[in-house]
């Protein structure tokens, strides 16, 4: 979501485990990337705050 941090939506799911669940604005996410010249930056750009983690698995559609 564009203009929240993403630290203040990590969820702890159980130990060494934390999530950001989406929303329903996540499927409008398609068609604002689509017009961007640099979409395929902008995942990476959103959860660059995010600091402490080994690894990030992202489930989304291939176009986000």
């Amino acid at each position: 979501v564009i203009g929240v941090d993403p630290r203040r939506c990590v969820a702890p799911a159980r130990e060494n485990l934390d999530v950001i669940l989406s929303d329903r604005t996540l499927a409008s996410a398609e068609v604002f990337l689509a017009s961007r010249p640099e979409r395929y930056r902008v995942m990476r750009d959103r959860l660059s705050p995010l600091t402490g983690y080994d690894l990030m698995v992202i489930d989304c559609s291939p176009s986000v």
